[in-house]
């Protein structure tokens, strides 16, 4: 007959190690999962970021289609700079930085630069040209090689300009975009290929699959 100090010297005992191990193995199982689950909402809540982040820029790029005619061609589309550990183009993020917020034009090619590098502030007149004036601070980025437009994942935004129109006589332009206007896309959540801008890399669902794009 099981009597209450029984019972008692039972629950002392505490758990075996067979016990132990099942509760850490539950344990570690839920941490795992709810790592999972919180990486999955960080990428969600970037993405969408991007994407509002992907529309203001268009909006602004149009914008400027109205001012000036023509989409704009970034002066150094090539240039380099790395950013947490990887190698990004920057050189196109300068530019549309500079055609939403207006502070300084010498990242746009332009028959003559007025208002200079970018300097974080505005002058009565460059005032008049800003096309996004609540750029949030997400969006920006600053380094010592200057300002650029970031996406939700800090990663600088990608941009090409679409084929000039052939002069008379000249033979059309190989095309090297999806867009007749202008290729926008953001790298997102992929950690390969942050340099490629080629027409076969966006054509390629297994490179540009993840990416946020504007074709």
């Amino acid at each position: 007959m099981r009597t209450k100090h029984s019972y008692a010297r039972r629950s002392l005992r505490g758990f075996t190690l067979m016990e132990l191990m099942a509760v850490i193995a539950i344990m570690v199982t839920l941490a795992a999962l709810t790592m999972v689950g919180f990486k999955s909402a960080q990428i969600t809540a970037s993405r969408n970021r991007t994407s509002a982040f992907h529309k203001s820029i268009s909006v602004g790029l149009e914008q400027y289609f109205q001012d000036a005619g023509e989409y704009p061609t970034p002066r150094d589309p090539t240039s380099q700079t790395s950013i947490q550990g990887k190698r990004f183009i920057v050189g196109p993020a300068k530019m549309l930085y500079q055609v939403l917020s207006s502070d300084g034009d010498d990242q746009i090619v332009l028959g003559q630069s007025r208002f200079g590098p970018s300097d974080g502030q505005w002058s009565t007149e460059e005032s008049k040209y800003i096309r996004m004036t609540d750029m949030p601070k997400e969006m920006k980025l600053q380094t010592q090689d200057g300002f650029f437009l970031v996406d939700g994942f800090n990663k600088p935004f990608q941009y090409m300009k679409g084929p000039d129109r052939p002069r008379p006589g000249q033979p059309p332009p190989t095309p090297n975009t999806m867009n007749t206007t202008f290729d926008l896309w953001s790298y997102a959540e992929s950690e390969i290929n942050t340099t490629e801008t080629s027409l076969g890399a966006k054509r390629d669902i297994k490179i540009s699959g993840k990416w946020i794009k504007n074709w």
